[in-house]
């Protein structure tokens, strides 16, 4: 798969920077900070890049669970707002979380990127 091979690109480009960086400081006799720091910036996008590349999946995911009970007409109302704070007639009174999902909705509608 695609996403297998772009993780395994990036371990090898850090093993490849790791034995680098350790056969310069041999050479050395040890490291400089800049050496260092790129080392740990290098290695933090090599994380986020493979977080986003798990994740990529599920950003086209449809509703499951419990979506259809918590993004409710409500929710989906234009006047929800006023039933979500006054009336409490939400499966649950959780008035902030329901709020959150009605500007949400506001923004993303039905497309679940957004959520």
């Amino acid at each position: 798969m695609l996403w297998e091979r772009t993780i395994l690109n990036i371990l090898h480009v850090l093993a490849q920077l790791e034995t680098q960086s350790q056969s310069q400081s041999i050479q050395d006799h040890g490291r400089s900070a800049t050496g260092s720091s790129w080392r740990v910036v290098l290695q933090v996008l090599a994380l986020v890049a493979i977080t986003f590349v798990i994740y990529l999946p599920c950003l086209h995911g449809g509703r499951i669970l419990d979506d259809e009970m918590m993004i409710n007409p409500m929710v989906q109302s234009p006047a929800g707002l006023f039933y979500i704070w006054c009336k409490a007639l939400t499966p649950d009174y959780f008035p902030l979380t329901f709020t959150s999902l009605w500007l949400e909705f506001r923004f993303w509608g039905d497309d679940m990127f957004g959520y």
